[in-house]
């Protein structure tokens, strides 16, 4: 579990430190999945719950600069209890640019897009 933000075009933002094995896996592979689900407050033994699974691209921001402060301010606005790790040398941010989305609710609705 990471706490994450989304872009309007559906990129989705992560937070951690640069040696963390999970930045330095991302830089060397970076095919991602990212499965966002709600079973913390839905029905699973009734699989009511509905679940996201964004399959993309991730790449680092670069830090410093208008896209860092743009992207930071999304991250802080959905995140603002991660402010003080951006006091941090040693963070980074990996956005992740969506190529594939499939969403599910329940076992009934869903849809598929590629981008």
């Amino acid at each position: 579990m990471q706490a994450f933000a989304e872009t309007p075009e559906l990129e989705i933002l992560f937070i951690m430190a640069g040696n963390a094995e999970k930045f330095q896996n991302l830089k060397k592979h970076p095919e991602a999945t990212v499965l966002v689900d709600t079973r913390d407050i839905g029905k699973v033994e009734a699989f009511d719950i509905t679940r996201a699974w964004i399959q993309g691209l991730a790449s680092e921001v670069a830090k410093g600069g208008p896209e860092w402060d743009r992207l930071k301010g999304i991250f802080l606005q959905k995140n603002p209890f991660e402010e003080p790790f951006f006091k941090n040398d040693g963070l980074r941010m990996i956005r992740i640019k969506p190529q594939r989305v499939s969403y599910a609710k329940g076992l009934g609705d869903g849809f598929k897009a590629e981008f």
